[in-house]
């Protein structure tokens, strides 16, 4: 899917509107068109250097709503055309850390700013029109693997 989004190519530095491939939703993975999403101050950390990530360019943005617009196998009851809205951090709510309300402390959020997929540190699913990979918090593709909500907060409109 071709889209556009907010990149950094290095930082310190400022984003820049691009085009992107964004590649199809994998097994546990959904992908959302947006309806509302932002840059937020965690997003401003990350263009000054106060928080180093794991790869340049970098895409922005990890808060906001949309629409389900395609599932992969084993999504974990999210269906195409539902309305989702996401948050920052992961969190797999049933861990210590999220038992006791400090969602925040989840280890799933351990490599979110990495950029890459779960669980395999090489593997990205945004491009840059030139074809360079890249990492970043980008929202319009989730993953759903395991017992967690996918990126953030995700939940169901109504739910």
């Amino acid at each position: 899917m071709q889209t556009r989004g907010s990149v950094l190519m290095k930082s310190p530095g400022k984003y820049e509107t691009v085009d992107l491939e964004v590649d199809d939703p994998r097994e546990g993975e959904i992908q959302v068109r947006m309806v509302a999403s932002g840059l937020c101050h965690s997003d401003d950390h990350v263009a000054t250097g106060d928080v180093p990530v794991g790869m340049y360019p970098f895409a922005g943005g990890h808060e906001g709503a949309g629409i389900v617009t395609k599932v992969g196998h084993n999504h974990k009851g999210i269906n195409e055309g539902d309305h989702v809205v996401f948050s920052f951090l992961p969190s797999c709510g049933h861990c210590r850390w999220c038992a006791s309300g400090m969602q925040n402390l989840c280890d799933l959020g351990a490599g979110l700013l990495a950029g890459s997929r779960w669980g395999d540190p090489t593997d990205f699913r945004l491009a840059l029109a030139d074809g360079r990979r890249s990492g970043g918090a980008d929202v319009r593709d989730l993953d759903l693997r395991g017992d967690h909500h996918g990126f953030g907060g995700l939940r169901r409109e109504g739910s």
